[in-house]
């Protein structure tokens, strides 16, 4: 791993979202590139949402867990996660679209200063907090290892966050592979 991690920071929930506009100057789309909604949280509504969130099984979170935007640009078209920081990201969600690249699908991971291939984002080591320790181990655990060589599993007490698993992003690994550093 190249650097040190970044310090994580607390943020407000509402500094997280990106609009379409954003994800426009990101990619430096045209009026005739499309950008769509694809995150769950636009497809459904509150009590679907919340309904959905009880469920840890792989199908309900690979829903949950799908980027937030399917954009065009030319001929090509892309599934894009868009982040406000560049400091952690779900694990389970990279996992699934690094699953998605192996398949062919163009999943971006898009951030202020850079995009970056989901398949170029490494997974060493995942914190699994308490809340969602068993349905990962139940669901992911042994999937994950199969596909990642020396992932390492660390548990970590229930934090005022998502209590999703996560990784710990290293800033400049990113911009050094980012496709479109500023």
């Amino acid at each position: 791993m190249h650097g040190g991690c970044l310090q994580l920071q607390t943020i407000k929930p509402e500094s997280f979202t990106v609009t379409e506009q954003e994800i426009r100057e990101r990619f430096g789309l045209s009026d005739n590139d499309m950008v769509i909604d694809y995150g769950y949280e636009k497809q459904f509504n509150a009590n679907q949402i919340l309904d959905l969130q009880k469920y840890y099984n792989t199908s309900s979170l690979f829903v949950r867990t799908r980027p937030d935007f399917f954009i065009t640009k030319g001929k090509s078209s892309y599934l894009i996660e868009a982040k406000q920081r560049a400091n952690t990201a779900e694990a389970v969600q990279l996992f699934f679209n690094q699953q998605l690249c192996r398949m062919g699908v163009n999943v971006i991971y898009s951030f202020p200063e850079f995009n970056i291939p989901a398949q170029i984002m490494q997974i060493q080591t995942i914190y699994v907090p308490e809340k969602y320790h068993d349905p990962f181990h139940k669901f992911f655990k042994d999937e994950i290892r199969s596909c990642i060589d020396n992932v390492n599993f660390i548990s970590m007490p229930n934090t005022k966050g998502s209590g999703d698993p996560y990784v710990v992003l290293d800033e400049e690994y990113l911009r050094e592979f980012s496709e479109t550093a500023k």
